[in-house]
């Protein structure tokens, strides 16, 4: 397959993942049939039918919109980081140096979100929008407020068309007129079951517009029905304040690595095996107390081997074989 040919397969894939409707989709799909010379039997083309196609509504956006998700792609989120970090450690770091040097790019992370949390002018401004989303902009983060945003012009707009009962004092039913459906509301609480505001947990245009139809005072819902998770001054979203939970950093003066050579898994083998053979044979050769003292050591250094703590091992104590004044009180 020609290179060029190749770049635009890929690119045709990427939107076979993104389609946003069938017809999306339909067109990728046979635009890749083309790039292929029309052959319904090329491998690559066979492929994508049998792992991709018959198999739509478990990956492709437009079939799965009433699954629960972070509206980003989690798993790539997380290969790319992974993909960044293997840019930036060495793979023969021990698990001490990579540790360090992960808690490192940590805290440079912590450092670059705390300037951004006080740079000024780094809260929405808009005076020419409305004054509810000109409030909100300044209390929640800029992803929930263009979330928010986004479905207060549908929950204002003129071509919205629901009609909204109340069935109790805080509880109405919203139903779209075009469609039939109907959602349920909790004006009380500011929230609705739709899938999406279980899963962003904001408000959304059914409650938005439940608020407008009923007369209340503002159609966004007042902030403490919003989650400390969104709320930008929120005690838990400064990571400035307070230690961090999980792991820290203890800046200290070093030595630079030692630059050794990497020892390849069979060599390890070969060079551990014929160093234990030696000492198994000098080991036979020893008293009984000093058998007993050595080979207590010995499994002492297998379990610290075994548990990846070999160097508090080297450091500690332990290491200055305990029972060794009996051997020479025997002597």
């Amino acid at each position: 397959m020609a290179a060029s040919v190749k770049k635009e397969v890929k690119a045709l894939m990427g939107l076979l993942v993104y389609a946003r409707s069938k017809m999306e989709y339909d067109e990728a799909r046979s635009t890749m049939k083309n790039l292929l010379g029309g052959d319904e039997e090329h491998p690559l083309y066979r492929k994508v039918l049998e792992n991709r196609d018959n198999s739509q509504e478990e990956w492709v956006p437009y079939l799965r919109g009433n699954v629960p998700h972070l509206t980003n792609n989690t798993n790539n989120r997380i290969e790319s980081k992974w993909g960044k970090i293997k840019d930036v450690i060495n793979g023969t770091f021990s698990i001490d140096e990579l540790v360090t040097t992960l808690i490192t790019l940590q805290e440079y992370a912590e450092d670059q979100y705390i300037a951004e949390y006080h740079r000024v002018g780094s809260r929405p401004n808009g005076p020419d929008k409305d004054p509810d989303l000109t409030a909100l902009a300044m209390q929640i983060s800029p992803f929930a407020h263009r979330l928010v945003e986004e479905q207060h012009g549908l929950a204002t707009s003129r071509n919205t068309n629901y009609n909204v009962e109340l069935l109790s004092p805080g509880k109405a039913i919203a139903t779209n007129n075009s469609t039939g459906v109907t959602h349920e509301v909790n004006i009380e609480r500011s929230r609705c079951k739709c899938i999406l505001m279980e899963t962003c947990l904001l408000p959304w245009r059914h409650v938005m517009h439940a608020r407008m139809k009923l007369g209340y005072e503002t159609v966004i819902p007042p902030m403490k029905t919003i989650p400390a998770r969104w709320i930008v001054h929120s005690s838990i979203n400064n990571i400035a304040e307070g230690d961090v939970v999980a792991g820290g950093l203890l800046e200290v003066s070093a030595a630079p690595l030692p630059k050794e050579k990497p020892v390849s898994a069979s060599d390890m083998y070969i060079q551990s095996k014929a160093l234990t053979e030696k000492i198994v044979d000098r080991l036979a050769l020893q008293t009984t107390p000093t058998f007993s003292v050595t080979y207590k050591w010995l499994e002492d250094f297998y379990e610290a081997l075994n548990n990846g703590q070999v160097v508090d091992f080297a450091r500690s104590n332990t290491a200055s074989f305990p029972g060794l004044s009996q051997i020479w009180h025997h002597n």
